[in-house]
């Protein structure tokens, strides 16, 4: 089952537009979470199950771009495992057992995985590449000189280097093939230590969860937008994924499917997809769901909703 999610701004007169959702995990339970990217408002949550143990949390999240497997650190038994997370069935397959606390994790275009241990680890804020099948870290920089708390990597697949996000105002980038460091600094520190990190290629910027907080951040580390997110612990999101590359992965294919008329001047959306459409929910933008048409089992419906903005989450069936 596919599903797709955007947002619908249905202000008399005004122009439909698109909406980024996050898929995100947090250190302190197995659940994944759909996250409004304009309110932080969680819409939706599972819970992830494995047959290697009981998950407590997790430790970071990333997808291989080789072969759009999701990978993640999970808790389980008070070890680190590496495996791949499967939002098709909320599952977590584990591949190899990991010799530290890891903070996060991140791919480059090869394919070859890094991971940044954390503050608490037995070997702090140090960057490793990481064998996926087996486990075994390769040292490749000590960073603990620098920063405070919190950790959080990820690769931007545009100039090929990594970047850190080190606590406080510790912006840094690193480069894959020579491992030299570069100091960037952030505009300004987050009120809470950051634990998330996600290179957005579309829009050539970062997404970064901090503690209670989501921001986007620029390659030089100006913060342009902060979101306040809605999550359960203090510690945050421990990994984010746009819902855009979640449905490629799901899929392998461009989700097709249309909204219309753009703009509504009566209130009346039309719905279609490729693919017969079982589902449509309407969020309000502070997560209530405000209507829900099920057993549409057509490639077409219609929504009426009064003048505000939504949440449109259609599921179809995959033909």
């Amino acid at each position: 089952m596919k599903r797709i999610l955007l947002s619908i701004l249905l202000v008399l007169a005004v122009n439909l537009g698109f909406a980024q959702v996050y898929f995100a995990v947090s250190a302190q339970s197995a659940d994944v979470y759909e996250v409004s990217s304009l309110t932080g408002t969680i819409l939706s949550t599972s819970t992830i199950t494995s047959t290697s143990g009981n998950i407590s949390g997790f430790g970071g999240m990333a997808i291989n771009p080789t072969n759009d497997d999701l990978f993640a650190v999970a808790k389980i038994s008070g070890v680190r495992v590496l495996g791949i997370l499967d939002l098709t069935d909320n599952s977590f397959s584990a591949f190899s057992d990991l010799n530290d606390k890891y903070a996060g994790i991140t791919f480059d275009d090869s394919g070859e995985c890094y991971g940044i241990t954390g503050d608490g680890a037995d070997v702090p804020s140090t960057l490793y590449q990481i064998n996926i099948a087996t486990g075994d870290a390769t040292l490749l920089v000590d960073l603990s000189a620098t920063g405070a708390d919190g950790e959080a990597i990820a690769y931007n697949s545009f100039d090929g280097k990594i970047y850190r996000y080190g606590g406080g105002t510790t912006w840094q980038t690193i480069d894959a093939f020579d491992l030299t460091v570069e100091d960037l600094t952030m505009s300004s520190a987050p009120a809470d230590y950051g634990q998330a990190l996600y290179y957005d290629a579309i829009n050539n910027s970062f997404v970064l969860g901090a503690g209670d907080s989501i921001h986007k951040v620029t390659e030089l580390g100006a913060i342009t937008s902060t979101i306040v997110a809605e999550i359960g612990d203090d510690d945050g999101y421990k990994g984010i994924i746009l819902d855009t590359d979640i449905i490629s992965v799901e899929e392998n294919i461009e989700p097709k499917y249309s909204v219309y008329p753009n703009p509504s001047n009566d209130g009346i959306v039309n719905v279609s997809s490729t693919s017969n459409i079982s589902s449509v929910s309407v969020y309000s933008l502070d997560g209530r769901e405000v209507l829900l048409a099920k057993n549409i089992e057509s490639p077409s419906t219609k929504v009426e909703l009064t003048s505000g903005s939504y949440i449109l989450k259609i599921e179809t069936v995959s033909g």
